[in-house]
């Protein structure tokens, strides 16, 4: 019994990561390495326009010419969720301008991505929004 904890303990740690930079962990390419996203809230969290950047590279070579889409849903049921499409600003630098948090509370926000090539990979990070 211990070493079946042991395992389970073992292999949850394993995954842990820092939120917001992390590699892909659902999708699929077909390029062999992963691409790695990291978002950020530009300025952090706060009710109103917020604006999100998506930073994707692979082997820390910025990636190009991906379709990147924003969308924010609260942890809670009964609120729309904010949907933004970002654009390149800068090689492997996505910016969803218009982001608006509506609420204040605990958010997830999802990029959906499609890469050149036309894999797709999708990452998450946990967000609050203060009062």
């Amino acid at each position: 019994m211990r070493w079946i904890l042991a395992i389970l303990t073992s292999l949850l740690l394993t995954n842990c990561k820092p939120p917001g930079e992390r590699e892909v962990s659902s999708g699929s390419t077909s390029a062999g390495l992963k691409p790695t996203v990291r978002i950020e809230i530009d300025g952090g969290p706060s009710l109103g326009l917020s604006p999100v950047i998506v930073y994707l590279n692979r082997d820390e070579v910025a990636i190009r010419g991906a379709t990147v889409e924003v969308r924010g849903d609260m942890t809670h049921a009964g609120m729309s969720p904010v949907i933004e499409r970002a654009t390149e600003v800068e090689p492997g630098i996505y910016r969803a301008e218009e982001f608006s948090f509506t609420m204040a509370g605990d958010w997830f926000i999802t990029t959906d991505i499609e890469l050149p090539e036309g894999d797709t990979l999708t990452e998450s990070l946990p967000v609050t929004v203060p009062r």
